[in-house]
């Protein structure tokens, strides 16, 4: 193994930043996760409560999703033991989640994300016109042919 490829592996475990995660919101994802159909995850509820887009995760890091996942399953269960006092000093309790560099989407693949999307949506709006466009082609054809049945 050279010199590099060691500083690299050493980078990709390197972490970035840490995520605090108040108790009460591991708690709704927990609930928001019992109800869904699975094609929701943990990383996508996570990136959707970052302020700003500050950061974004990939969503297929799976050492974050399982992280996330146990410990929902755990602050879960401590709500379901706890009432009163108890359960608000559970609401003040936040879970440190740590982010490594791997695990961070990079600003290119969000632009590319992001123009194919609006992509995606311009064709979705032209075949809407299209499809009205047809509608109303199809109406009129209807409309000459109940006139000349009643004729």
């Amino acid at each position: 193994m050279t010199k590099n490829s060691l500083d690299f592996s050493t980078q990709e475990h390197t972490f970035l930043f840490s995520v605090k995660i108040p108790w009460p919101l591991l708690h709704l994802w927990n609930g928001l996760q019992g109800g869904s159909n699975g094609s929701t995850t943990y990383i996508d509820l996570l990136n959707s409560t970052v302020v700003d887009g500050w950061f974004a995760l990939r969503r297929n890091c799976e050492r974050v999703e399982t992280l996330l996942v146990n410990k929902a399953y755990e602050v879960n269960l401590a709500y379901r033991k706890t009432t009163g006092r108890k359960r608000k000093q559970l609401d003040d309790k936040v879970y440190k989640l740590s982010i490594r560099r791997n695990e961070t989407e990079t600003m290119e693949s969000l632009k590319s994300e992001l123009e194919k999307s609006r992509a995606a949506l311009e064709e979705g709006k032209q075949k809407y016109i299209d499809l009205e466009a047809e509608k109303e082609k199809l109406y009129e054809q209807l409309k000459k042919e109940i006139k000349k049945l009643q004729i």
